[in-house]
């Protein structure tokens, strides 16, 4: 069996270990002294320290991205094609609509899809998978919105 050596330990870790015994005692003195004030009087829920404070979450900027990123293909290769974008893709009150309805399935953001939907379809080019829809709009389904 091996024999017991004892460990040289520095003054720092020594400090550092009768710190923490100290602390911990006074967390137990404290749980304890509160458990018996809850045994012999009634005494108030404590209010936590921390209280939530609410988050506002816009999805707007990445409604706007997701847009930008479906139009702008569209946009760049039919001004190439010498065609005026202008006339297909949704237009700046539009897509204010839509970006401001904060949800990609909003009656305002359809119409943006549906006109940008209708920009692929012309080109002849399948319309990309959208992020938060599932499957990909435009499965052959014709526009539901007219321009």
């Amino acid at each position: 069996m091996a024999e017991w050596k004892p460990v040289r330990i520095g003054v720092r870790m020594l400090a550092a270990i009768v710190v923490l015994q100290l602390l911990n005692t006074l967390l137990l003195v404290g749980m304890f002294v509160r458990l018996g004030n809850g045994l012999t009087e009634q005494t108030e829920p404590m209010a936590p320290i921390l209280s939530p404070t609410p988050v506002d979450v816009t999805l707007k900027p990445w409604l706007e991205g997701i847009f930008q990123s479906v139009m702008l293909p569209v946009q760049a290769a039919m001004t190439d094609m010498g065609s005026d974008p202008s006339a297909m893709l949704p237009t700046d009150e539009q897509m204010a609509a839509a970006v401001a309805s904060d949800s990609l399935t909003s009656p305002e953001s359809a119409v943006v899809l549906d006109r940008l939907r209708l920009c692929y379809q012309d080109m002849g080019v399948p319309f990309p998978k959208l992020p938060g829809l599932g499957e990909t709009p435009g499965d052959g389904a014709p526009p539901t919105t007219p321009f």
